[in-house]
């Protein structure tokens, strides 16, 4: 199964804003790219008129067809403009050029309140008190505009070469729709009434460990939803530990709504008891029981600098992360504590090893197996690996067992000399699986004895060869062959291990976890062999021609919304996305979480995409795909480090994967780490992992680079598909018109519209580049 989040051409974001650097932008010079957020990309410029440097932010370019994504923006713009308070950063200019939209801004020098925490030394009290009450006196300010910020978080707070703090990114701001308690009725901005309501009720909008109760419902929210995030960020700069935690945003979700976090004089003893009275208030689940102003904080705030000497807050080593200070050197006593830990969970871990060996069980979690191709002896040519398919299908709603993925089994033929559309026989099987450390192959053959149809799966050793589990079902007719392969799976994943909980849990039929049609899944499994070769408009037939033969077909659906997605072709794809949506009982436990977070994080609701993803990734942690999507989000919003993070798990978990690879890279040069990047492109390369958009990412970083003799060789890499020579020629275009030669990018737009007719696509599929 193939991801379909990470796009092959909206992912790229990082590594486009390179090819903005020495632009000019009205009376604007871009000199660097700072970073970026889920609404903007955010560089370094200069003011040729005024001479002063600046911080440009812009709309991302695969967003700009995108109303919500540029009203939300302008709206920023907006209620930044009209805030003129020290700390609050500074709006200097909304403007746009072809297209472009930017907001200039004050470029400030000094760190986020994030990164300071991330370092020692620890902050003095006095510090975080007037730290605390720079935020209260802007949010002050800010909600007697009506002004809701909506994302308080240490991100969002930087602190300047005064140590003055100056909240950042309105870009979640909201203007009133009514009076909120503790806040001015005021429903303008300059002369014109603007409803700066950027989400509705059932929709959560923020940064989950920071959201307050009522934020986290998505229900309607007022000033009092910043003070209880503001209250989260104190407890978290106090004690060095967030009061809400959790390994997924549903437990976070689940604290934020449901526990109460320790006193901070629990987890920090040293804290002035006022202090904790301040932060407790502002953390009050209820909103009438919280502080009602922000006027209120800051005069408590204010009482308690006047009564409190300057003390050092001495956070905890874990606040801290990796810090390079003396660890604490354990005694005698808790050495024989932990080792007497350590004792007992070896001698339970060699009972549970002994027990496992007792009751024979084949394979373990961990274990990958194979699955090869059917022998099919029918002659009749619907069975030739639409079966395969169908038995991965099934194998893969198992949390159990772990399914060697088909991108890895091709990078494997590739590396034995053999094609990577080559049938993997038996023999074939037991050789990959030798190369890859592979404990069995799973085999499959159908024939016909007299008027039925014998369907026969068999696990094998793949080393010995001795056989691990089989079995053998029949089926009256064609139509009943999807049945009887999914009646023999079920028996041999109990024979290999797995509990009947685990198979009645996650054991849908085959007619009801993807189609009843043989001839539907058929065209699904050609169409998946192109796209996961990225070839996305040689893919659309095929999935096309599965919805026409089964209407009710989930996953046909969803990976058309992919496809659509991938290819910049947005109604289409929201059009297949919702239908997929709607048809998502009738697909597997593990395509179901699929679907779900195709949906959502398409479709904008990126915190229920990222609780989606947790969860699959949760029950199935040998799958790359939630990695890869996470990654892929992460990306979206900016968050760089997170992506980072998972584009690695991807990457070790599946090396075949081209949207791994395409993640990672794009992820290091978010970081503005070019060489990693580079690096990361050329060893998907060697790994024969190619692409039309590896080629197209490397020729990007080299246009960004002015390495004109890289970037024409991987554009000549990269052409040769329908996709691949559409970017190229929508990248010359672009690049064209940046370097002024306004003819020649004339005549490759018209040629790239002209290309798009005919493929009967509505938008080019390298809208990325638009910032070329």
């Amino acid at each position: 199964m193939t991801p379909l989040l990470p796009t092959a051409y909206h992912q790229n974001q990082a590594l486009q804003g390179l090819a903005m650097i020495g632009r000019t932008v009205l009376h604007y010079r871009i000199l660097q790219q700072l970073g970026g957020g889920g609404m903007g990309v955010v560089y370094e410029a200069e003011d040729l008129n005024l001479g002063r440097h600046v911080a440009l932010k812009f709309l991302p370019s695969e967003l700009e067809r995108d109303p919500q994504a540029l009203e939300r923006f302008q709206r920023e713009a907006r209620s930044a403009s009209a805030l003129n308070h020290p700390n609050i950063c500074t709006i200097y200019e909304i403007g746009q050029e072809g297209g472009i939209h930017f907001i200039a801004m004050e470029l400030l020098e000094g760190e986020t309140l994030k990164a300071r925490m991330a370092k020692p030394p620890a902050l003095a009290l006095d510090q975080v008190l007037a730290l605390a009450h720079d935020i209260a006196d802007a949010l002050d300010a800010a909600h007697a505009k009506g002004i809701v910020h909506r994302d308080i978080k240490p991100a969002n707070i930087f602190i300047n070469q005064r140590n003055q703090a100056k909240i950042l990114d309105f870009g979640l701001a909201k203007l009133a729709a009514r009076t909120a308690v503790g806040v001015a009725q005021t429903e303008t901005l300059g002369s014109s009434p603007i409803d700066l309501t950027l989400t509705h009720p059932g929709s959560a909008v923020g940064t989950v460990a920071y959201m307050s109760p009522e934020q986290a419902r998505g229900k309607e929210l007022d000033a009092r939803t910043d003070l209880f995030s503001f209250g989260t960020v104190l407890y978290e700069v106090a004690t060095g530990s967030l009061p809400f935690r959790g390994d997924t945003t549903a437990v976070v979700f689940d604290a934020i709504l449901n526990r109460t976090p320790p006193l901070p004089t629990r987890v920090n003893p040293d804290l002035p008891s006022k202090l904790e009275e301040i932060i407790s208030k502002l953390l009050e689940k209820n909103p009438d029981l919280r502080y009602q102003s922000a006027a209120e904080v800051r005069a408590d705030l204010k009482r308690l600098q006047r009564d409190t000497s300057s003390a050092q807050i001495p956070l905890p080593l874990a606040a801290w992360g990796e810090r390079k200070t003396r660890p604490r050197v354990a005694t005698d006593s808790h050495w024989l504590r932990y080792a007497g830990i350590a004792l007992v969970v070896l001698v339970v871990g060699t009972i549970v090893a002994l027990l496992s060996v007792r009751h024979g069980r084949a394979m373990t979690e961990r274990d990958a197996i194979l699955v090869t191709d059917f022998v099919n002896t029918t002659a009749d040519p619907v069975f030739d690996g639409t079966l395969k398919k169908a038995l991965a299908v099934d194998l893969e709603q198992s949390p159990y067992l772990n399914v060697f993925p088909e991108q890895k089994v091709q990078q494997t033929l590739k590396f034995m000399g053999r094609s990577p559309d080559e049938r993997v026989t038996s023999e074939i099987g037991r050789e990959i699986c030798q190369r890859d450390g592979i404990k069995a192959l799973m085999t499959g053959s159908i024939a016909a004895l007299g008027n039925q149809l014998v369907v026969t799966l068999e696990a094998v050793n793949a080393l010995s060869g001795d056989s691990l589990a089989r079995d053998q079902q029949r089926a009256k007719s064609k139509e009943q062959v999807l049945d009887a392969v999914q009646e023999a799976a079920t028996h041999v994943r109990r024979q290999l291990g797995e509990s009947l909980a685990s198979i009645h849990k996650y054991d849908k039929s085959l007619s009801e976890a993807t189609t009843s049609s043989l001839e539907a899944l058929k065209a699904l499994t050609l169409g998946d062999a192109k796209h996961e070769a990225s070839e996305e408009l040689e893919a659309l037939p095929n999935y096309q021609h599965a919805v026409e033969l089964d209407p009710n077909f989930a996953m046909a659906y969803a990976r058309l919304g992919a496809v659509y997605h991938n290819l910049g072709q947005m109604e289409q794809s929201e059009q297949y996305r919702q239908k997929a949506f709607e048809l998502r009982d009738r697909a597997s436990e593990r395509e179901k979480l699929y679907i779900m977070s195709h949906y959502y994080g398409d479709s904008g609701q990126l915190e229920k995409g990222i609780t989606a993803l947790e969860m699959y990734r949760q029950t199935y942690p040998n799958d790359s795909i939630p990695y890869t999507n996470l990654a892929s989000i992460y990306l979206q919003l900016g968050q760089f480090e997170n992506a980072l993070d998972n584009a690695r798990h991807a990457v070790a978990i599946d090396a075949g994967s081209v949207t791994a690879y395409q993640n990672l890279a794009a992820s290091y040069a978010g970081l503005n780490r070019l060489a990693e990047a580079k690096a990361t492109l050329n060893d998907a390369l060697e790994h024969n992992v190619k692409s039309a958009t590896l080629h197209m990412q490397r020729a990007t970083i080299a246009w960004g680079e002015n390495d004109t003799a890289t970037m024409e060789r991987e554009l000549q890499a990269a052409q040769g598909s329908a996709d691949g020579d559409l970017m190229v020629l929508d990248f010359r275009a672009r690049a064209a018109g940046a370097r002024g030669q306004i003819r020649l990018a004339r005549d490759l737009t018209r040629k790239a519209r002209e290309a798009m007719q005919r493929l009967n696509l509505k938008q080019g599929p390298a809208t990325v580049l638009a910032q070329l």
